[in-house]
């Protein structure tokens, strides 16, 4: 399902805009303090509970401070992912020696409590849903409880970019998802629920293509019948800024969650990382992958573009959009709306693409697309939701 153009192009032209980061958002300043990289759980040491407690963050088991966040940043990126936790493996085996940095800390990345909606799609009211919240987990300690099976391993990042992206057959309209969880797809909100009328989109399918580029029936491998349809309660009504009086924008909660009830588990489930408010100005490349539909041919696109700082593009104070990240990109697939956008880095000769956004919108103006950030709360929303298929 097409975004509405207008939109987007009202959107845009706010993302167009020039204006201050720190006026909009004032931003605490810390001072400098010793950080020994690497030590996720706060012991004073960095070791395999280190690694495993950073895979574990990033399936929504545990929160973490401030402190624990940079930590786990190993090779300073400014975003913690799987490449961070294999690291420190190698710090482990005695490869890596672990550093005390002096360094301003991250800001905490958002973890709250948060509201969503759940529709049945048997269901014959399409405006049918119920309401549910997800709490916070429990916070990350030296004494934490760790699950060695999620221990990092290079089969676990495997790339199978070709299967864990999805195409979204939205009743004749084509959209995007990714796998992230044996039975769910994360994808946007817009393209499953709509804010004019109150209706969720019944009768979605999920089709699964083993091949890149063009896609048909020959390289069609599966297809899954959505089940349930998940979207955040402020998507539906956003919420405000007690501070500034301000209305958030919706697009800052345009993410949704589809559950089928197929083990999608074979076709590759995405890591999940998550990027400081550092990372905003580091002029990284992201890349999004979706599929979409132009001159009547269907296939799956990809398209790069360096991150742009918050201060270039944030402007409008009754339309705050603190959730996104964006980027400079080339082309304007409106219907990639719900693929990954992805971070890749490598230690190693081991690569690792994160899934660190939902993509949401583009700018025909400005060129930018933005993605809904992959912060701890849409990790718990994904990995722990206590509702998706219950």
């Amino acid at each position: 399902m097409k975004h509405n153009l207008k939109k987007a192009v009202a959107l845009c032209s706010a993302l167009a805009c020039i204006g201050t980061f720190a006026s909009v958002f004032p931003k605490e300043s810390y001072a400098a303090t010793n950080v020994l990289l690497g030590d996720a759980d706060g012991d004073g040491q960095v070791n395999i509970n280190d690694a495993v407690s950073i895979s574990q963050f990033l399936l929504g088991k545990y929160t973490v401070t401030d402190r624990q966040f940079t930590a786990m940043d190993f090779n300073q990126d400014g975003a913690v992912t799987k490449t961070d936790a294999l690291m420190i493996q190698y710090v482990e085996a005695g490869s890596i020696t672990p550093t005390t940095v002096n360094k301003e800390l991250y800001d905490e990345p958002d973890q709250d409590s948060r509201g969503y909606f759940r529709h049945i799609c048997s269901s014959s009211d399409a405006t049918s849903k119920s309401r549910y919240s997800i709490s916070p987990p429990e916070e990350l300690t030296a004494s934490s409880t760790f699950s060695y099976e999620d221990e990092v391993s290079p089969y676990i990042l495997r790339d199978q970019e070709n299967t864990n992206v999805v195409q979204l057959d939205l009743n004749g309209n084509v959209g995007s998802g990714f796998i992230v969880g044996s039975h769910v797809i994360a994808t946007a909100a817009h393209n499953v629920y709509d804010r004019t009328n109150g209706n969720f989109i019944n009768n979605i399918k999920v089709n699964i293509y083993n091949m890149n580029g063009a896609v048909n029936s020959s390289n069609l491998v599966h297809t899954s019948d959505a089940k349930e349809l998940h979207i955040p309660l402020n998507y539906v009504y956003p919420d405000w800024d007690l501070l500034l009086g301000q209305q958030y924008s919706p697009e800052n909660y345009d993410y949704a969650l589809i559950y089928v009830e197929d083990d999608l588990s074979e076709y590759g489930i995405w890591n999940m990382g998550v990027l400081s408010d550092s990372f905003m100005n580091s002029s990284a490349n992201l890349t999004t992958s979706g599929f979409a539909k132009l001159g009547g041919v269907s296939a799956r696109y990809y398209d790069k573009g360096m991150v742009t700082s918050p201060a270039q593009w944030i402007l409008d104070e009754a339309n705050i959009k603190r959730e996104l990240v964006v980027c400079s990109q080339n082309q304007f697939y409106d219907t990639m709306y719900g693929g990954v956008t992805y971070y890749e880095s490598t230690y190693n000769d081991t690569p690792a693409k994160s899934a660190v956004g939902v993509n949401t919108g583009f700018s025909v103006n400005t060129g930018c697309s933005w993605s809904v950030r992959m912060n701890p709360n849409l990790i718990w929303f994904y990995k722990q939701n206590p509702k998706a298929g219950k």
